[in-house]
């Protein structure tokens, strides 16, 4: 997808990460390609939410 829409208040993150489990419909594998790898892997060790701005970047 090429065109992604977000409003200035939205939280992104993988929350089943904070209970143990492997996030599904292939989040590890898309979510470096979105956001790149540092991010990616800080939001999949830590549970961490994004907020949209610092998402968009």
């Amino acid at each position: 997808c090429h065109l992604r829409v977000a409003s200035s208040n939205a939280v992104l993150g993988q929350p089943e990460v904070k209970l143990g489990l492997i996030p599904g419909y292939a989040g590890t594998q898309r979510l470096p390609r979105l956001v790149g790898r540092g991010l990616a892997l800080e939001i999949l060790l830590t549970g961490r939410n994004v907020p949209a701005e610092e998402a968009q970047r």
